[in-house]
C-alpha cells in the first residue's frame, strides 16, 4: 500500500517493531520520530496519511503532540499507541481527537488485526 505512515515513539524497539508489523501487512513507507516535537516536524515535512503516536515520551508527550497535530492534520488519521490500559487515558485520547487507540503490549497477531481493522 502506498500510504505514508509516521510512527512517533521514543522506544527504538517499538518503532522497529511497529514498522515491521506494518511492512508485513503491506504498508511500505514508514518514517519514524523519537518524540512528539520531532513527530510534529516530520509531520509538517511529509503530511503522512497515518500517524501512530505514543503517549508517554520525553520532550513532548503524545497528548500534547495530538493537540497540535489536530490543528494541521487535514485528512491524516492519528492512532494513539501505548502499553497503558487505562480507560480514562484511552477516553482522553479519543476526546482529544485521536481516531483510535492500540495497545502495543498485545500479541503481534492482535496488533496486526487491530491495524487492519482501523486502516482497511
Amino acid at each position: 500500500m502506498t500510504e505514508t505512515i509516521l510512527v512517533v515513539d521514543d522506544s527504538t524497539f517499538a518503532c522497529a517493531y511497529l514498522t515491521e508489523i506494518l511492512n508485513e501487512i503491506g504498508y511500505e513507507i514508514v518514517i519514524t520520530a523519537k518524540d512528539g516535537m520531532e513527530g510534529i516536524d516530520k509531520f509538517r515535512a511529509i503530511y503522512p496519511d497515518i500517524v501512530f503516536l505514543d503517549i508517554d515520551m520525553p520532550v513532548m508527550n503524545g497528548l500534547d503532540a495530538l493537540e497540535i497535530l489536530n490543528n494541521i492534520k487535514g485528512t491524516s488519521r492519528i492512532i494513539m499507541i501505548s502499553a497503558v490500559e487505562n480507560r480514562d487515558i484511552i477516553d482522553d485520547c479519543l476526546l482529544a481527537g485521536a481516531d483510535d487507540y492500540i495497545r502495543k503490549d498485545q500479541s503481534e497477531d492482535v496488533i496486526k488485526d487491530r491495524i487492519r481493522e482501523i486502516l482497511c
